[in-house]
């Protein structure tokens, strides 16, 4: 059995709550969340995918981090 791993994206999500204006810390109504995508590919081994999240956890590890993919399994 040979399990590939297809459509691999990690998405990286930045939440700011606030910001200064005028000299003062303003906070926002509601978090502004700016989504990047920092990692695109095909990938067939785990490992290689657990490497790739570290590095971008360890990059930024104050951002939120969304990882998806699709499983094909062929006998």
């Amino acid at each position: 059995m040979y399990i590939s791993m297809e459509n691999l994206s990690i998405t990286e999500i930045e939440s700011q709550t606030g910001s200064h204006k005028k000299g003062k810390w303003v906070d926002f109504k509601k978090p502004i969340e700016t989504k990047k995508v920092v990692f695109t590919d095909e990938y067939t081994n785990l490992m290689d995918l657990a490497a790739e999240v570290k590095h971008a956890a360890t990059r930024s590890p104050h951002n939120k981090l969304i990882v998806t993919f699709e499983i094909q399994a062929e006998y």
